[in-house]
This record gives C-alpha cells, sequence and structure tokens, in this order.
C-alpha cells in the first residue's frame, strides 16, 4: 500500500479534511458501494497513520489481516476496498466544495428549483426572492458577478414560461443580455491574457480575434459595465508596443476610483496585467517604468492584492525586492524583507529564500564579502538557484576574485547541460548573455572605461 494512488491522493488532505472524510466515509448516504464495514476498517486504520505513512501497518498483508482478521487472504480484495476509498474520495471533494459558504447563492437556486420543478408556487417565489437578495448584497463585478446574473434570469425565463403560457417574450431578452454581458466579461479577460502572454512568448493570434476585440469594444458601451470598461482600457494598454508612462498612470488613478466596486479577484488579475507589463518593459531597457512598478507594488502590499492565504509569490517577492533596489531604496526594501521573512508561498526553504533576497540586498549596497556569506549554497527551486548563481558570480566580480572564472566555467556549464524542459529558451539565452557580458567586461583592460560602460 505505501506507494499507491490511494495513499498519494489522501495525503492531499489536511488533517481536519481526513478526518472529515473518515466521516463522509462513515455515513450510509456516502458509502454504497460492495464494501461498505471494509471501507471504514480500512480508512480507519489509514487515519491514525496520516500523514506519513510509513507504518508496518499499511504494508498490504499487514493491513488486510488488521481489517479483515480471520478472512482467507484473497489477492485482489485489498485493492477493491481501496478503489472504491478512492471514488468516495472524489465525492468528498465535490461534496465539500458544493458546501462552502461562498456557494450559498447556489444553494438557494438549487432550492428554488425544486420549489418550481414540485409545483409549490409561493414557497417557489420566497426562494426565489432569496436568490435575487443575494445577487444584489454580493453585486461587486466580477465575470462570476456577471454569471450569476444570466442564471438568475434564466431562472426567471424557465418560471415565466410555465405560467404565462408565451403571453410575452418569458424574459428570454433578459436572459440573452444577461448571457452576452457574461460572454463579453469573459473574452475580455482572457484577450487580455493572451496579450499580456504574446509580449513574454511567441504566439501567433489570428487576425479574427483582434477584430472581434474591437467590435467588443464599441459594443459595451451599452451595459455600463466598470469591470468591460477597465478590460477595455487596459486592452487598450496592452496593444502598444511602448506605453506612455502617463498610461499607467491614468489607468492606475481609474482603478482607484471604481476599486469599491470591483471584485477582490479582478482587481488583483488587473494589477497582475500592469506589473507584468512594467516589468516585461524594463527587462527591455525602459527603466522608467521601475517607478510604476514601485508604486504599483506599495499599493498592492497595502491593499492586500498581492497576498494569498496571507503570503507572497516567490516571484513577485524577488521582483518587489529587485524593483526596491534599483530605486536605491534601501530602508524600504530591509523593512520588507524582515516583515515577510518566512511569508512566501510555494517556499520550501524558508531560511533558504530569505538569504537569498537579503544577499541580493547586501550586494546593492556593495557589501560583496556580506552577500557571499549570507548567500545559500543553493536552492530546490530551479529560478531561485539561477539568482543564486548570477549573485554569485557578480559579487566575485566585484571583488576581483581569482575564482571569479571558475564560477563562470562552471555556471555556463550548468545552463548548457539542461533541456529546454527544465529551462527555456529565453532564459538559457538571457543567462548565457549574462555568462558572456562578465567574460566580456573582464577581457578589457581595466582603465578602458569607455568599453566596460558599454558593456555593461
Amino acid at each position: 500500500m505505501y506507494n499507491s494512488t490511494l495513499l498519494e491522493n489522501l495525503s492531499l488532505l489536511s488533517e481536519e479534511e481526513i478526518k472529515e472524510f473518515q466521516l463522509f466515509v462513515g455515513s450510509d448516504l456516502h458509502n454504497r458501494g460492495s464494501y461498505p464495514e471494509e471501507t471504514r476498517a480500512l480508512i480507519a486504520l489509514i487515519v491514525r497513520h496520516f500523514p506519513d505513512f510509513n507504518s508496518p501497518d499499511l504494508d498490504k498483508d499487514r493491513a488486510y489481516a488488521l481489517i479483515l482478521p480471520s478472512q482467507p487472504y484473497i489477492k485482489s480484495k485489498l485493492p477493491k476496498i481501496m478503489t472504491e476509498i478512492n471514488q468516495m474520495l472524489k465525492d468528498f471533494v465535490v461534496w465539500k466544495e458544493a458546501s462552502k459558504p461562498e456557494k450559498e447563492f447556489y444553494h438557494h437556486l438549487e432550492w428554488a428549483k425544486f420549489m418550481r420543478t414540485r409545483g409549490r408556487e409561493e414557497k417557489y417565489r420566497l426562494a426565489f426572492e432569496k436568490v435575487k437578495k443575494y445577487q444584489q448584497e454580493n453585486n461587486k463585478e466580477s465575470p462570476e458577478y456577471f454569471y450569476r446574473n444570466y442564471l438568475v434570469e434564466q431562472e426567471a425565463h424557465e418560471w415565466q414560461s410555465a405560467v404565462n403560457r408565451l403571453k410575452d417574450d418569458v424574459n428570454l431578452l433578459n436572459t440573452i443580455n444577461s448571457l452576452n454581458l457574461y460572454h463579453y466579461v469573459q473574452f475580455l479577460e482572457h484577450y487580455n491574457h493572451i496579450l499580456i502572454l504574446k509580449k513574454a512568448t511567441i504566439i501567433e493570434v489570428p487576425e479574427n480575434i483582434y477584430k472581434y476585440s474591437t467590435n467588443v469594444a464599441y459594443t459595451v458601451d451599452k451595459y455600463k459595465s466598470v469591470l468591460l470598461s477597465s478590460s477595455i482600457l487596459i486592452s487598450n494598454i496592452l496593444l502598444k508596443d511602448v506605453p506612455e508612462v502617463k498610461d499607467f498612470t491614468l489607468l492606475s488613478e481609474y482603478l482607484i476610483g471604481i476599486e469599491n466596486e470591483l471584485s477582490e479577484s479582478v482587481l488583483k488579475n488587473f494589477y497582475t496585467y500592469m506589473r507584468s507589463f512594467c516589468t516585461l518593459l524594463i527587462d527591455e531597457g525602459y527603466l522608467s517604468f521601475n517607478i510604476i512598478l514601485f508604486d504599483l507594488y506599495k499599493k498592492n502590499l497595502e491593499d492586500r492584492l498581492l497576498y494569498y492565504n496571507g503570503k507572497i509569490n516567490y516571484g513577485s517577492h524577488f521582483s518587489i525586492v529587485r524593483t526596491a533596489i534599483w530605486l536605491k531604496e534601501f530602508k524600504w526594501t530591509e523593512d520588507f524583507l524582515e516583515q515577510h521573512k518566512g511569508r512566501v508561498l510555494g517556499e520550501s526553504e524558508l531560511e533558504d529564500f530569505y538569504s537569498t533576497n537579503l544577499a541580493i540586498f547586501y550586494f546593492a549596497k556593495g557589501d560583496y564579502d556580506k552577500a557571499l556569506s549570507t548567500l545559500p549554497s543553493s536552492s530546490k527551486i530551479q529560478a531561485v538557484q539561477l539568482i543564486i548563481k548570477r549573485v554569485e558570480i557578480k559579487c566575485y566580480f566585484e571583488l576581483k576574485s581569482d575564482l571569479l572564472i571558475y564560477k563562470l566555467d562552471a555556471f555556463k556549464v550548468y545552463i548548457s547541460r539542461f533541456s529546454d524542459k527544465i529551462i527555456s529558451h529565453d532564459i538559457r539565452r538571457k543567462n548565457l548573455g549574462f555568462v558572456n557580458a562578465i567574460y566580456s567586461i573582464k577581457s578589457l583592460l581595466k582603465d578602458d572605461v569607455r568599453k566596460i560602460t558599454k558593456i555593461k
């Protein structure tokens, strides 16, 4: 059982979730397979050894004897019991998702549908009023909000079709309009996403997509939606090769004015597009966007739009530090690093991640020895590992160390040996470019300041 799919899947649960799952398996309502008692016995055994699952009791022969004492061994029986538990785990995940408080709208809607299909008109009206009340109270614009709007109009259509005997449009026009609005919202969300991706990689976008986006832009004015208006503004900026700084400033001011009308998830998306585009522009040499990017980071930190369960993505963390350092905001950077120590999402080695950013900070201040002593030797995260090696090389360069040439050779070999599946072509190109630039600078005469400046 040690390497089974069942144990692998159960290891994804939290301690609270696996206890809930044990109750789920214990329910006659959910456990209707061929082995109800056996599945309950096995899940009880598994839960006792959660989360490591390395007990001798979980050896397949030992587990069989524990859950089926005094029964003859049948080779195919334990796998069948495990299969039933795995199927119940899938049912449990779906049930738990549907039971979340944020699914309250759908609970009200399903109850209203139940009353409608059972012919309970008065109870249906009361239930549907709760559906509409929920929608009115949770009215911050988002794709989810407009999808719920469509479901409300669709349900109104179903009811009127049953009672109006086709005396009017039975709410079909409202249903179509709400569906159109939801479609435009979703289209623009995906369209903006593809526009930002196109700036970072090679994507051939069919001409009809651009033409359709133009038609959408002309159409959406009649809907008076701040989400649609904001999406169009972002599209207009992303369509430019190099926008002006004022484009970002005006968009930021507009978003601040309407942020109370948009959901948090929408605001996160919009600011992610803006930060990503700024970062790409900076990488292409448009350094004036560092100020815009830093202002965006400060606002998003203040509004907690960069946090997921109280933590920040490690890529954003690095970018924040890099941007602040470039602007020589050393005190701000130091405070940020200390406040976010151990608060990085996806971080497998908290201390190493913190040390890497701290080393970057010391390097920027010119304390190269301290940067080297702070820098961790390696990281399991490939992107972080590349940063560690580059910072190390830059420190040896600034210190004029004899170790520099060996570190450069080793890094070049390190980059070259990975396939495109592990390191993308673009990342390989940039890192090899970094190595070659250091080689070139080192080979120049020390007093040839003009050439050194040009290469830098």
